[in-house]
């Protein structure tokens, strides 16, 4: 996402709010971009993300030797593309842990990869609180925020808000809710938001075809925002403006 090559990293505390979805939204977007971001799927076997993209993806089971080996050495063997990783929630904390242990975020910059974290902000205090928390500890990287409409949040609470309130400055991914058919048309076999927003393939239906065209434009159009912003302080950090 930003102006050079990339670590994408999808993440939360919880599990099943909607990382996967998002994981795809990004590959997707930054493929209609014109590059050519490669998927890695922590959630093995069944690694539904890594599915749809079967001739740029590995799957990874982090809780084997081997598999973090690969996962790691996938990345440093070609800085020269962007990744994008599905985390699930149970592996997040190992991942963190390893990736600090052999200093790999820091080798990954000097390999001129920067890493970007979005973070599903979770229905609680606590997920938001996890969120702040990593992105302080992270300073090196950057964190920005998602929510998933579908699932809801706790922004109407006072100290909730408060609390989310400095990441949101900093920019945020808000995934609009859809229907259960419009969901159903996502989650098609062959289904891609690329190919849908180019005009390549179609919903079932003409309020399916104009739901998923708002949730399309919505999400990119966030997508690009964050680019920019990564762009800015990229050019700030050379001294450029």
């Amino acid at each position: 996402m930003a102006g050079g090559t990339s670590i994408h990293i999808i993440c939360s505390d919880r599990a099943r709010n909607g990382k996967t979805l998002l994981a795809r939204l990004l590959m997707d977007w930054l493929r209609m971009s014109g590059e050519h971001p490669f998927a890695i799927d922590l959630d093995a076997p069944a690694a539904p993300f890594a599915a749809r993209y079967p001739d740029a993806a590995l799957k990874v089971d982090f809780g084997r030797i081997t598999g973090r080996v690969a996962l790691f050495d996938t990345i440093m063997n070609d800085p020269s593309r962007d990744y994008v990783l599905d985390v699930p929630a149970r592996d997040l904390e190992d991942v963190l842990k390893e990736a600090e242990k052999i200093g790999f975020f820091a080798e990954a910059r000097k390999a001129g990869l920067e890493t970007v974290f979005l973070f599903m902000v979770d229905r609680s205090i606590g997920s938001i609180r996890r969120a702040r928390d990593l992105a302080e500890a992270l300073s090196a990287c950057q964190l920005f925020p998602a929510r998933n409409e579908a699932i809801g949040d706790l922004l109407d609470d006072e100290e909730a808000a408060d609390l989310y309130l400095d990441l949101y400055l900093k920019g945020e991914v808000a995934l609009p809710k859809l229907s259960p058919g419009g969901m159903a048309a996502a989650e098609a076999p062959g289904f891609n938001f690329r190919d849908f927003a180019l005009g390549r393939i179609e919903a079932p239906s003409s309020f399916q075809h104009y739901e998923l065209a708002n949730f399309c434009d919505t999400v990119f159009a966030q997508f690009g925002k964050l680019q920019f912003r990564l762009d800015m302080d990229g050019l700030k950090d050379m001294g450029l403006i």
